[in-house]
Formats: C-alpha cells, structure tokens, sequence
C-alpha cells in the first residue's frame, strides 16, 4: 500500500508544470539590461556633428582663427522618460566664461514651451573666440517643470593666430621734421603709453585714409610722399612683436598717386584708391600684394564713410554722385572683385544717415549720425538706424531707431569690438572750445538692439576724435585727438594717443597717453602693429 501512494504521487508532480529558473547566465543579462535603462525622468542631450553629448560632458569646437566668426549647427534633444517645460523666467541658458570672445544660440525654428519625449530642436551655435589660445564656456541649460533642473554643458574652442598689439604706427603732418611722416612706437599695454619712437618716412603728410593694416595687423601700408613718384610702401612687424622689416619684394612702386588704403577685415586683401577703387592680394607669408583687381567705377567718398563687413563680405559706401540714394553695396568676393548689389536711399529721407557699421553676428547694419544738422530731410541726428542686410546684398528699411542722446556730437567714427558685443563712436561736440567724445554702444547679440552707455568718454584736452583702433586682442582701445596749443596760429598743434582697457562690460578706463607734435587739422592716422601669439 505504501508504495502505491508514493507511486501516485509522483505521478500527480510529474503531470504539473513549474516555472522554469533562469540560468545564471540569463539573470546577469537581465540585470545589466535594468541598469542600463535607468533614464532620467528629465534629460537634455547636445547632438553635435553626429555623436550625442550627456550633461557634464564637454564639446570641443576644434581651432578657429582668433575673433573669426563661426556657425555650428546642433540639436537639442529631449532624452528623458517625461516631457519638460523649459525655462520661460529668464534666460533658457546661461553662461559662465573668462573669454572676452562670443557665444550664442539661436533656434533655427520656433521652439514650444513644452518638449515632449524624443523632441528635437534644431539651433545654431555661433562663437567669436578671443585672442587667447583656449576658450572655455560653461554652458547651463535650464529645464523649469516638471521640476527645476539644470544641465551644464562644457564648449571647448582653440583660437589660432591671436595676436597682441605692441606696436604702434603713427601717420602725422607736422612742422617738426622728426615728427612728421609714419612713425613707429613701442606700446606699454600697461601704462597705456607709447616710447622708442622711429621714423619710418620723412614728410609723409598723409591723412588716416592713406595708412593702413593687413588683417592681423602683421604688414602695415602707407603712402610714400616724400619723394617723387609717390607710391605704396609696407614694413612687416618682426616676431619680436617690438621691431620691423621693410617689404621690398612688391611692386610697391608701379602703385602711384594712392589716396587711400583699407585692409580687408578677414581676409588677405587690400583697398588702394588711385582715383578710382582697386583691390589687391596680400601673401599672408611675406605681404607682397598680386591678383590686381579693378578699377571698379567708382569714388569711394574718404575712408570716414567707407565701411567694410567685419567678415569682409560687403562694402558699405557713399555714391560716387551725389543724389538722393545715401548707400551703395558691393558684394567683394575672395578674388577682391566687388559686385554692386545696391544703391539706394531709405522711403522715409530722415532716415539717411550714412556712417555705418556692419554687425558680426546677424545681419544688421546700424547707421550714425554724421552731422549734427537735420537739413531739409529732417535727419535724424539723435538716433541710432538699423536696418537688414538681405542675402542678395539689397537693404531693407529702417525697422529700428535707437535714441541717441548725441550732446550734439558730430561722429566721425564708429567702430566695432571684434566680440561684435560693442560699438565705439567718435567724434566732437562744437563749443568753446570743442571737446572729442568717444560713445559706447552696446550691442545685444540675440535681438539686435543698440543701448548707447553714458556718461560719455571726453578725453582730457581732446577738441576732437581723429582716429579710434582697437588692439588685435580686444583688450586696448586707442584714440588719437587733437589738442590746441594757443591759438595754433602756426599749425602747431598736439596730437594725444589716448589708451583705454575695454572691460567685460565694453567700458573703458584710461591707462594713459602719449602727447606728439602735429600739424592741425585731421591729418592724423594710427594703426597697431602686432603678431601672432
């Protein structure tokens, strides 16, 4: 009997079906498989040139010439378990750099306020590196709901070629045979002093137009006067960034007769005027200039009024004849040939101010007064203009007016900060005496806008503003003004070279100046003299 229950009941657990262990294989598979799915409710993921960036980790952009612009196209990508709502309190990114350069994001399509799973959005990042090797920026995305959290980002970026200015050029007229024509300084960035004055040329007599820099600021060009035929000549800065060598190689003395010089902003070329406007190639190795371009049929009205885009895409000029049109265009291609794609004046005539400058990083050029008159067109002499630079070249009107509390300034210049973050105006108040001011602008890299910063810069003694360059590293701005000795009856004047430390803020605080003896009136040009770090 007792072997028939054992045999009965070994037949009833032979007829049931147990689940079946997994082998120890299978439960170490299964248990990487949840921990690899451990996904955060809220996740931004940085999609840059195919491979995905996790929060914390760092983008390196690679190397770029120093203060060149560049574009990066990305995605932003919702990598989490849930939908989030991004930052609508404040910025939806925040930045954290030592750099002076720029860094922005722009979305190439609308972005929603909520991202769902999977979401992506399109952007453009866009970076001006400063002069210095290693850029750094601490990027922080902020996500707002379902819950506050941050995700930062590391953007890496090299800049080559960034130079420090520590020579400066000084075109001068004046009654005083050992200053009159090109001079050289050495510039102490710390004193904001310049000593070691050399003289290049004797009795140059030249103007601002007729002195000029090679893009970086290596090869500096002037017109040779003081000797029959008059023609081009250049020196290249020596890597001691202190001393020069005089180019001979070119064919400097086939230029005649040149009126007016401009280097060509990122690029190896060169504007020469001979009458008419010309272009030429600059050997970035040596600074011999080839591959003559022109004449192009037209008369580029005085180096105040000729303004170049900061990539060197586009010249802005007066007409060549007078009319009611204020601004002509050309496209300048890589060869140097320029292209008129306009020539017009805005519908409404108290928008034609004609001084302009050329934004870096969008497509706005902004225009300043050049007088202090409203004439018959009622211009606007208290306003900044802006207006948009359209891909074929053409101009769109006026959609922006920036007030300007000018003091009833006259600007002669307007100059950007290579970061495009700010603008610099110079000019002169009329009165007894005058007095020379410098304007600071800034410039708001999202949206476009202008806010002029007062008080204005007046600087001590200064009846006006001849000259305004910004050192290759960003850091100095250097004024050149005009001071009276007396009545000047001799046109014995002084000429100050004013320094200033441009801080983060694009404000300036004066290091120093530098008096010289000058002929009166606005024969007074300067250009630094650097070379690559």
């Amino acid at each position: 009997m007792k072997s028939k229950v054992i045999y009965l009941l070994l037949v009833i657990f032979s007829s049931c079906k147990f689940p079946q262990l997994p082998s120890p294989e299978t439960m170490d598979l299964l248990f990487l498989l949840r921990l690899r799915d451990q996904t955060p409710d809220t996740r931004i993921t940085i999609i840059y040139d195919g491979k995905s960036y996790e929060s914390g980790s760092v983008i390196d952009f690679g190397i770029k010439n120093a203060y060149s612009f560049n574009s990066f196209p990305a995605v932003l990508k919702n990598t989490g378990k849930l939908p989030f709502t991004i930052s609508t309190d404040g910025s939806p990114y925040t930045l954290e750099t030592t750099s002076i350069g720029t860094f922005t994001i722009k979305a190439d399509e609308t972005v929603p306020t909520t991202w769902p799973v999977g979401y992506e959005q399109k952007v453009t990042l866009s970076i001006i590196p400063d002069a210095e090797p290693k850029n750094l920026w601490n990027l922080k995305l902020n996500i707002s709901s379902p819950t506050a959290v941050t995700f930062p980002f590391g953007i890496s970026l090299f800049a080559k070629g960034g130079t420090t200015g520590k020579m400066m050029f000084v075109s001068a007229a004046s009654s005083i045979s050992a200053d009159d024509g090109v001079l050289s300084y050495i510039v102490d960035t710390t004193s904001g002093t310049l000593s070691g004055k050399q003289q290049i040329q004797v009795g140059n007599g030249c103007t601002p137009a007729r002195l000029a820099s090679s893009y970086g600021n290596k090869f500096i060009y002037f017109t040779k006067t003081d000797a029959t035929p008059f023609h081009l000549k250049g020196v290249s800065i020596n890597s001691d960034g202190t001393s020069y060598t005089a180019l001979t190689n070119s064919p400097f003395t086939t230029l005649l007769n040149i009126s007016f010089l401009k280097g060509i902003p990122n690029a190896d070329q060169l504007f020469y005027r001979q009458t008419d406007l010309h272009t030429a190639q600059i050997n970035s190795t040596t600074g011999d200039l080839s591959n003559f371009a022109g004449a192009f049929g037209f008369s580029c009205g005085g180096s105040v009024r000729f303004t170049l885009s900061p990539k060197g895409d586009y010249l802005f000029s007066l007409p060549s004849v007078s009319t009611t049109n204020d601004t002509q265009v050309f496209r300048v291609d890589t060869s140097g040939t320029l292209t008129s794609t306009y020539l017009g004046g805005d519908s409404d005539a108290s928008n034609r101010l004609t001084l302009h400058a050329k934004s870096k990083t969008n497509d706005y050029l902004f225009s300043a007064p050049h007088t202090t008159t409203p004439g018959v067109n009622n211009l606007k002499v208290t306003s900044l203009l802006r207006r948009k630079v359209k891909s074929d070249g053409t101009l769109d009107s006026v959609d922006k007016d920036f007030s300007l509390t000018t003091e009833g300034a006259q600007y002669l210049h307007f100059e950007g900060h290579p970061n495009d973050k700010f603008f610099y105006l110079g000019g002169v108040i009329s009165g007894s005496p005058d007095q020379g001011v410098i304007q600071i602008v800034k410039h708001d890299l999202e949206n476009g806008n202008l806010t002029p910063v007062y008080p204005s810069i007046r600087p001590t003694g200064a009846l006006t503003i001849d000259s305004i360059r910004i050192s290759p590293d960003g850091k100095i701005l250097a004024a050149a003004t005009t001071v009276q000795i007396g009545s000047c009856a001799s046109f014995l004047c002084v000429k100050n070279i004013h320094m200033y430390k441009i801080g983060a803020d694009g404000g300036l605080t004066e290091l120093g100046f530098t008096a010289i003896p000058s002929l009166g009136g606005s024969n007074f040009g300067i250009e630094w003299g650097a070379i690559s770090n």
